[in-house]
């Protein structure tokens, strides 16, 4: 079908901004909203433009108490419920890789113990156990290397487990007895390093409808490799799926639990260059004498990506992690969307990121993030979300 945006324009005038270019254009591709953004936000009406965060208090691992407890290092994800709880990945505590902690932080229990039984769990490798808190408030926990997912309720008691297919990096309910399905590719042929779509299925994991995929050269087959992360950046909010690639441009999609297009969200940006910090960080992935197949074949681009990942949160509110660092160390800049794509705020927010994405997490009016130490160790930092 033939794009039709120029056809269809519409122009939205949604308060002002400080640059007095009050606007917002939606436009509609192939049937679908695009909402374009530029780089300077727009006040919405109801919404203050301020955002400031205010510390609770932080889980560390390397708290004595917390290692009593065998919490010794803090995975990658984590989830909150309702009622505050949280709940975290220790991947070295075989008795019970899962912990859980109040909305105070104060440790309740563990399980999820190492095993191949009902409601045990393998945790090596990347990613790991990836976890999740359902629309019914059930935690769940991804086992990808045992090919599982396991349901337990906030007592830490199994509720059910689901046999996933093979070579399924993650499986996650999204309502109505649907699941988003991230697949490993085993046979994608010599162009391709990596590829892997993102899939809505039915609760047998037969495949729905494809949303997105991620995708880069093999550069030992000859192809360069673009010294960029490669990241595929989805988020999860209870009524919208969001998908993004970076290397394609400042653009992210939103769909409902289905699966359907609802809108492109994009965005003008300020590029940032390439830095040597940047450089080095990135060379250290292809470390080792095996790689040097690879390392002869990287190729650094004069700019960065326009962002690294995003995070939403109940409501459908997007948080980019833009390449703009702020004035503390380790921080960096956020653009912050509306749920209808609109960008209508940026702010400076701390919390850890590498190759594979970005671990933090917004609920319950609160920021939960992984912050890396002077030590290397990660701790859990909460803090209360404050708009002006």
């Amino acid at each position: 079908m033939r794009k039709t945006g120029c056809l269809l324009l519409v122009l939205g005038l949604l308060g002002g901004c400080s640059s007095g270019q009050n606007r917002v254009e939606r436009i509609h591709e192939d049937g679908i909203e695009v909402v374009l953004n530029r780089t300077e936000s727009v006040r919405l009406k109801d919404q203050p433009p301020v955002f400031s965060l205010q510390k609770e208090f932080v889980i560390d691992p390397e708290d004595d108490a917390m290692a009593e407890l065998g919490l010794t290092d803090i995975g990658g994800y984590f989830d909150s419920d309702s009622e505050g709880n949280i709940y975290l990945v220790s991947p070295k505590n075989e008795e019970g890789y899962i912990f859980q902690f109040d909305a105070g932080g104060r440790f309740i229990r563990s399980f999820g113990r190492k095993g191949q039984g009902p409601g045990e769990l393998q945790c090596f490798g990347f990613p790991g156990l990836i976890t999740g808190v359902d629309e019914d408030g059930s935690l769940f926990v991804c086992n990808g290397t045992r090919d599982k997912l396991v349901f337990y309720s906030s007592s830490g008691e199994m509720i059910r487990e689901v046999k996933v297919p093979p070579r399924t990096a993650f499986a996650l309910p999204v309502g109505n007895g649907l699941f988003a399905v991230f697949k490993i590719m085993s046979d994608f042929g010599d162009k391709m390093l990596s590829q892997g779509p993102l899939t809505i299925t039915d609760a047998e994991f037969n495949d729905l409808r494809d949303l997105d995929r991620h995708e880069f050269s093999n550069p030992v087959t000859g192809h360069e490799l673009v010294a960029t992360y490669h990241i595929f950046a989805y988020s999860l909010s209870p009524g919208l799926i969001f998908t993004g690639f970076p290397d394609k441009g400042y653009e992210i999609r939103a769909f409902d639990r289905a699966g359907n297009s609802m809108r492109k969200i994009r965005k003008e940006y300020e590029a940032v260059p390439v830095s040597e910090e940047y450089k080095s960080e990135y060379m250290e992935i292809w470390g080792g004498p095996v790689l040097e197949i690879i390392r002869d074949k990287i190729r650094f681009p004069d700019v960065l990506p326009p962002y690294h990942a995003f995070i939403s949160d109940e409501e459908g509110q997007l948080f980019v992690m833009t390449y703009e660092k702020a004035s503390e160390p380790g921080a960096y800049v956020y653009d912050i969307f509306s749920s209808d794509g609109v960008f209508f705020a940026r702010t400076d927010l701390k919390a850890y990121h590498d190759e594979n994405g970005l671990y933090a997490k917004i609920k319950n009016g609160r920021f939960f993030s992984l912050v890396e130490k002077d030590s290397g160790f990660r701790q859990l930092e909460v803090s209360r979300i404050v708009w002006k």
